[in-house]
């Protein structure tokens, strides 16, 4: 059994009602993504410098304050989806020392492209 005050159950349908509003969803809106091909341009430009581990999040642009334009979440997937692809060729390497754990790269001593087992 619960026991609650008239109070108790408005502030609850409030904070409710808040959540819900919070959580716009608009199927027709436009949403701009960051270029994968920016990204893969981006990583290559900066690989020289990134001889020690970085963390994924320290090579991915930030969004510009106040501009319409591809979210932070958009900016670190199109530069996570590119730094595995720079893996993938071999100019790069990639560690995470657990699972969900932040993803470290730098670029690769000697290029070598992976070799996937079949």
């Amino acid at each position: 059994r619960l026991e609650a005050s008239v109070y108790d159950l408005m502030a609850a349908y409030v904070s409710q009602r808040r959540r819900e509003a919070a959580r716009h969803y608009a199927p027709n809106q436009r949403v701009e993504a960051y270029p994968l091909e920016d990204a893969r341009d981006r990583l290559r430009q900066m690989l020289p410098k990134l001889e020690s581990w970085t963390l994924i999040g320290g090579v991915a642009p930030e969004p510009e304050p106040d501009e319409v334009g591809p979210s932070r979440a958009s900016y670190l997937a199109s530069t996570l989806s590119a730094s595995l692809e720079l893996v993938k060729d071999g100019q790069m390497e990639a560690r995470q020392l657990e699972p969900f754990a932040d993803l470290y790269v730098r670029k690769r001593a000697r290029p070598q492209p992976l070799e996937l087992a079949p």
